[in-house]
Order: structure tokens, then sequence, then C-alpha cells
């Protein structure tokens, strides 16, 4: 969601439909007027659509190709040109690959590389872009004022904008997307989670074969090939949901199997119960809708 400052800016010298591409990526607005007013741009949340939101702003600003598109960019070249000032808020130290996770879960040294301190990125050490660790509380959309909670201090504060960019996305549960607020935070838990997973005797069960079940089995058996490894589907085939073809979801059964992951299909987990070992241990008790049983260690 896009909150610009009324009134908009428009042109009334369209870009016209017969104007051709320079070759290669042009450099833009040339004739351009230039206006004295700083443009202040809040983006709130510096994940994938924010930080992209802002990279792509300073390229536009630069005169420059906006770097994700895939085509020459033609730009209107009568609008004039602003200076800007972007302000990320976002309640981690740093961009978090949440794609990598199924990997990162058991791997640290892959997932030291998912997690890049903004202060590590070169487009953030600029004069004309930072960072605040915290959290926007509120947002008065006709003051054009959000307010931010400090992460450290807890203090609040005002922050003015011309433009807000709402990039806060989701909030996933630990373990698909981290809790942790820095990166060292990060590699501690990761490092916890790896731990309980090498010392898993009796085994570990994914419930779900989506695309993240699927690949957090898979990747799971590839770098612990000991650990047993138990995929449970309720439905009659993997990747049910997904919009692929019918031998993709086959193959990807079969491709699981043949690297030792257990696959059981049509098992949905109808309860979950955590339960002490005559030793003092605490093990997970699981039962499927098929009566199966399982035993895991916690």
């Amino acid at each position: 969601m896009v909150v610009p400052k009324t009134p908009t800016l428009t042109t009334s010298t369209p870009h016209h439909s017969d104007a051709t591409a320079p070759s290669g990526y042009p450099s833009i607005m040339k004739s351009a007027q230039q206006s004295f007013h700083t443009y202040n741009i809040l983006i709130v949340g510096g994940s994938y659509a924010g930080l992209s939101a802002a990279v792509n702003l300073l390229d536009l600003h630069r005169g420059s190709q906006p770097r994700q598109t895939r085509e020459p960019y033609i730009h209107q070249r009568q609008v004039p040109k602003h200076s800007i000032k972007i302000t990320i808020i976002d309640e981690r130290d740093g961009f978090y690959h949440l794609v990598g996770s199924p990997l990162a879960l058991f791997d640290k040294e892959f997932a030291n590389k998912t997690w890049v301190k903004y202060q590590d990125i070169p487009e953030m050490n600029g004069s004309l872009i930072k960072h605040i660790q915290g959290a926007v509380m509120e947002v008065d959309c006709v003051e054009k004022k959000a307010v931010i909670v400090d992460g450290a201090t807890k203090a609040r504060m005002v922050q003015s904008y011309d433009i807000l960019i709402a990039a806060s996305g989701l909030r996933r549960a630990w373990p698909i997307a981290p809790r942790a607020k820095t990166k060292e935070e990060f590699l501690s838990h990761i490092v916890q989670h790896t731990s309980s997973f090498e010392d898993a005797s009796r085994g570990v069960v994914i419930v779900g074969g989506g695309a993240v079940g699927v690949e957090i089995a898979g990747k799971l058996k590839m770098l612990m090939p000991n650990l047993t490894v138990t995929l449970a589907h309720s439905r009659d085939t993997l990747l049910s949901s997904e919009p692929i073809p019918d031998d993709a979801k086959e193959k990807t059964l079969e491709l699981l199997r043949a690297a030792g992951v257990r696959v059981l299909m049509n098992h949905r987990l109808s309860q979950v119960t955590d339960e002490k070992t005559s030793d003092g241990r605490s093990e997970f008790r699981l039962v499927s809708t098929m009566a199966r049983r399982w035993w895991l260690a916690k």
C-alpha cells in the first residue's frame, strides 16, 4: 500500500506512444526541471518489498535504469526531479532471505549468508537513505506522521513523511521465520535449533507435504543422512495445493523416497502430547488419523 502526499503530481505532457527507447539503459529526465522540495519517504518493513522499493527509488532519483526492470525503462522526461530522503523502519538489524529458511534452519554456514545487516548493504550507506531499528505503532494519514518505537531504548518518536510505503508483510512463527532482531541472536538460535535435531535419536516427523514441508524434509535428510526423517501428508499426493503438473508431484515423491525420507500419504495428525519417559526425559507422542503412532525426543 502506498499513501501519496496530496495533491499528487501530474504532468500535462504525456510520453508519446511513437517514442522509441534508446539502446541500453538510458539516463533519464535530462530535460526535467529541478524541484527544491525534499520528499520524505517512509518505508515500513525492510524485507523484499520494502528494500526493493527503496533501491528502485534511488535508481530513479539518480536518473538511471531501475534495477528490477527487464526492459529499457521509458520515463516521463517532463516530470520534475525531486530531492528525496528515504527512511526504512524494521525491527531487525538486517535483511533476512526468508526463502532460504528450509536450508538455513539446519546449515549454520548457509544461515550466516541469509541475514545481511543493513549497514553491510552498500546502498544503505548513502546520504539519501537510513534505517531505524524499531516498530511503527501508529500512522496518522491525515497529518502524515508515524509513531515509531525504538527497538533498543523503547523510546517513542514521531516521524513526518510525504509518502508512506507499507511493506510490513506477515509475521510468521519460528522456525519458519526468525524471531531474533539481530544477526547474532539469529545465529545463536540456529546453533540451538541444529543441535536439537542432532540429538533426535528417535527421528523427526514433518507434518504437511506442501512446498515448505517437502523442502524441509529434503534438506534435512541431505544434511543429516543418518537421521530418520518422516514426512506425513493428509492428501494422496504431495504438493496437493500447488499449481504444478501431476508428474512433477509424482517425481517429488519419488525423489524424496530415494533420498531416504519416509513419506506417509493420507496421514493427518490428530493428537500431540508431551510425555515423560521412565528416565525423566521429555518426548512427544504423535497420533495420526490412520492410527499410526510416533514417539519423538523433545
